[in-house]
């Protein structure tokens, strides 16, 4: 056995009940968690109850051999810490399994020979056929679509959908890693505060702005930095009150090519703070005057909050200083408030101008300081990477903004968003392949379908039935495991 089969085994929940730990410790695994990335633990947010106890949160380590610990030095990392399962081959007697905290964890012997097991729904495409098969993922991709919809719908019964949107928004640019930390930032930083604070400052100023309050709310900028990222902690002192207060220029914002077009765009096809078509201001934003008592109280209040726990393990261009920093330029782009009116304007192009708008929108260059850095303390060599590339911004749009939208013409009685939105999202390109893609599609064996037809709605599909029904072995209740187990005649064998 290696790791790679250790890591299918525990994924696709492929043991012997009862579990029981090297330990003698009853063990039940509600979730086996999400994949983690490349640094740090292999998998996140594993649910487990251990012993009859209340359930536990954590992550889960896996090596062929319980050595394997140390080996790899995880009991001198503290980014460890966190890890509340060891999952191995083959144990080693008398070997002692300690966090670099002096913690310990049981460990959790997977016995059964790789040889043995056949998923029940391995090579999907050989039983049911690549017809039935991308039907059956894009019905799943569909349903997520419609939760993550009615979840943003429900949370415009409290929040303004500006903020909703700002709220998806940054918890899509914390990828797994940091997803949570973006959202508690949103949450403790709200965008009404910013726009308020930041007022019609130019655009090159405005990026500074966002950018140096989002770090510094953050708690990611140097007390000491270098002289030239020096700007960025001032904006955040003047942020606190503990500088001059920020004085916008008189004349006229200056607007970019991209912001000028996203104000004649959105009133062309919808003016949607306007009377009469189901939305108003202050639905939209909120009632005018409130945003100044909002802003006093939250200015008041940040660093009395908790500070937000980030992990820095990550690659370079995954880095939450560098995704922070394009997320203050996407929101000085949009300064004057129209992103929403811009985003729902886009559902009315012709699809494939869609796909190009939206992408575009979001997607974010390096400029400036970020242009020659990765981080404040590391200098860039060679081509900048974007702040916000075509990729992410590409899932952004199929998991935040199309379902907000559909929110939205839901909310506002609008026929005319939520149709369009559902169908791009429908007909929508295919992202880059995440690890849970990966993963199923090897499960399925649907590797030859990437060129054959395969859109962001079979992703999406995926990720519903990974997190739905894998992780918890839900398997009886999965449309695809049914049907490998009773297929119907083949459509089309060969995808």
């Amino acid at each position: 056995m290696n790791e790679h089969e250790l890591r299918r085994m525990w994924q696709e929940r492929i043991w012997e009940e009862p579990l029981v730990t090297a330990d003698g410790q009853r063990l039940e695994v509600v979730s086996t968690g999400i994949p983690g990335e490349a640094a740090g633990p292999d998998f996140r947010g594993a649910v487990l109850v251990i012993d009859g106890g209340r359930p536990v949160t954590g992550d889960v380590e896996l090596h062929v051999k319980s050595s394997g610990w140390s080996e790899h030095g995880h009991n001198k990392d503290p980014a460890y810490n966190g890890v509340r399962l060891h999952v191995v081959g083959e144990d080693e007697p008398g070997y002692t399994l300690l966090l670099q905290n002096g913690c310990k964890i049981p460990t959790l012997v997977l016995l059964k020979s790789w040889d043995s097991i056949a998923p029940p729904c391995l090579d999907a495409l050989k039983v049911i056929g690549g017809e039935e098969l991308l039907r059956l993922l894009s019905q799943a991709g569909e349903r997520r679509f419609l939760l993550r919809g009615r979840e943003m719908l429900e949370a415009m019964r409290t929040t303004l959908p500006l903020e909703v949107l700002y709220q998806g928004i940054m918890e899509a640019l914390g990828y797994s890693a940091n997803s949570g930390s973006f959202k508690s930032l949103a949450l403790k930083l709200p965008l009404a505060t910013l726009l308020d604070y930041v007022g019609e400052g130019r655009i090159e100023e405005t990026v500074t702005v966002f950018q140096g309050v989002l770090l510094g709310a953050a708690g990611l900028l140097p007390e000491h930095g270098p002289v030239d990222s020096a700007v960025f902690q001032i904006e955040w002192r003047r942020f606190l009150g503990e500088a001059p207060p920020r004085i916008s220029a008189p004349a006229p914002a200056a607007r970019s090519s991209g912001t000028a077009f996203s104000l004649s765009l959105a009133e062309a096809c919808s003016d949607l703070s306007g009377a009469g078509n189901g939305f108003n201001s202050r639905f939209l934003v909120g009632e005018p005057g409130l945003a100044s008592q909002r802003v006093r109280k939250a200015r008041a209040g940040l660093l009395k909050e908790e500070e937000i726990a980030w992990e820095l393990k990550v690659r370079p261009h995954n880095s939450p200083v560098r995704r922070l920093a394009g997320a203050g330029a996407l929101l000085a782009s949009h300064n004057n408030g129209g992103l929403v009116g811009y985003l729902a304007g886009l559902l009315f192009l012709e699809k494939r101008d869609a796909f190009e708008g939206f992408e575009k929108a979001l997607e974010v260059k390096a400029a400036g300081y970020w242009k020659a850095h990765w981080d404040f303390d590391r200098a860039l060599h060679g081509a900048a990477p974007a702040l916000i590339g075509r990729g992410r911004a590409r899932v952004i749009v199929v998991n935040i903004v199309l379902p907000f939208l559909w929110a939205l013409g839901v909310a506002g009685g609008r026929p005319e968003l939520t149709r369009p939105a559902r169908d791009i999202y429908a007909a929508y390109p295919r992202s880059e392949d995440d690890r849970v893609i990966r993963h199923m599609q090897s499960k399925l064996g649907i590797i030859g379908l990437q060129s054959k037809g395969l859109r962001s709605v079979h992703q999406m599909g995926m990720h519903h039935l990974y997190r739905g029904r894998c992780v918890s072995g839900r398997c009886g209740e999965c449309p695809v495991y049914k049907a490998v187990r009773h297929p119907g005649p083949l459509l089309n064998p060969r995808g």
